[in-house]
């Protein structure tokens, strides 16, 4: 099986809610296309509003969302984009997935919590293998420690499927709690002020390795499991 990342764009007459609304309402017939084995959503809405502070842009638009899905070969997917097609604008990109921290994966739903969806280049003083040795290699572990999340997959792109795709060499998920949407502590898992700045200056020396902060975009959204 392939894995597809695609970042979708709501049109320039719908609202974030119209959007989120239009997408939930078509999942289940996404799910359904031609050889689609797994399928999750992820919307910018009502319940990550707490978390828009948290977004980082770069780039010249941000995503209103992304789908994440696993297909038996790329091939296949005509049928899916066909129906995307119809719902929004989108980027596609096939991916090769590490999930170091495993998100127990339960009934179709949303998953509490928010997910951040962290769209990353490659900075050019690094070699591909050498960048993906510290990302992976290096910072994960460090990642897992310094924060709350309770899962966390690691997206390397292999190469854009579609025209004009911004030009990520890797896509996160990473899932925080509900509490971390507002709450420092929670969000570095830490219960004071000196384990609060300790853990953000790790996890900061630590993506200063391998992230160019001019060339970052994060997006908190709600993670829906479809499939």
């Amino acid at each position: 099986m392939e894995k597809l990342i695609y970042l979708l764009h709501r049109t320039s007459d719908e609202s974030e809610d119209q959007f989120a609304d239009a997408m939930r309402g078509a999942a289940e017939q996404l799910a359904g296309a031609t050889g689609v084995e797994k399928l999750d959503l992820y919307l910018v809405d009502a319940d990550v509003e707490p978390a828009r502070f948290r977004r980082i842009q770069t780039s010249e638009n941000l995503p209103d969302g992304a789908l994440s899905t696993w297909l038996d070969t790329l091939m296949q997917r005509d049928a899916l984009e066909s129906q995307l097609g119809d719902l929004c604008r989108y980027h596609a990109y096939l991916v090769t997935e590490s999930e170091p921290l495993v998100m127990p994966r339960k009934a179709p739903g949303r998953v509490p919590g928010m997910c951040h969806i962290a769209m990353l280049q490659r900075p050019p003083r690094l070699q591909r293998a050498e960048w993906l040795d510290i990302w992976q290699g290096q910072h994960t572990q460090v990642a897992i420690d310094t924060q709350s999340t309770f899962g966390y997959r690691q997206n390397v792109v292999v190469r854009p499927l579609t025209a004009e795709a911004p030009p990520f060499d890797g896509i996160v998920e990473e899932n925080f709690p509900n509490e971390a949407m507002t709450s420092q502590h929670t969000f570095f898992a830490c219960e004071d002020d000196q384990g609060l700045q300790t853990n953000m200056e790790l996890m900061m020396a630590s993506c200063q390795r391998f992230i160019d902060f001019d060339k970052i975009d994060v997006l908190p959204t709600s993670q829906f499991v479809i499939q």
